[in-house]
């Protein structure tokens, strides 16, 4: 597999993970299974990027200095971030399925509540 692909598909685990999270509660075996997919996509990813910085745009992703905004996941995703006001992403190796779930699930909290509580970065710690 190249870094290409490996992306690809981390994009695609990631969108089906945000998914299942706007639908089903944490313990629905249908996201657990997709948190489960995405932290080995992730896992591939970091064997060509490490970390895994994601910029994110309106409509746009930016990954490895290129921009993804064609494809409907890219921007999808973009606007999933966007929306929710996440500027930039940073994947360490070592992130655990426990975090990625508590990332994925906090997305959908309100975007104001986000803020009362200091921004994502301060939520997730």
């Amino acid at each position: 597999m190249d870094k290409d692909k490996a992306l690809e598909g981390f994009f695609k685990s990631l969108k089906l993970s945000l998914k299942n999270a706007s639908i089903y509660t944490s313990e629905h075996p249908a996201f657990k299974e997709s948190v489960k997919n995405g932290k080995e996509k992730i896992d591939t990813l970091l064997n060509f990027l490490s970390p895994i910085r994601i910029g994110i745009k309106a409509d746009a992703l930016l990954v490895d200095g290129k921009h993804f905004e064609k494809a409907r996941t890219h921007e999808e995703l973009a606007q999933i971030f966007h929306l929710h006001m996440i500027k930039s992403l940073e994947i360490q190796e070592g992130i655990t399925p426990e975090e990625l779930m508590a990332f994925i699930t906090k997305i959908y909290l309100q975007p104001k509540d986000v803020l009362k509580k200091g921004g994502f970065s301060q939520i997730l710690e």
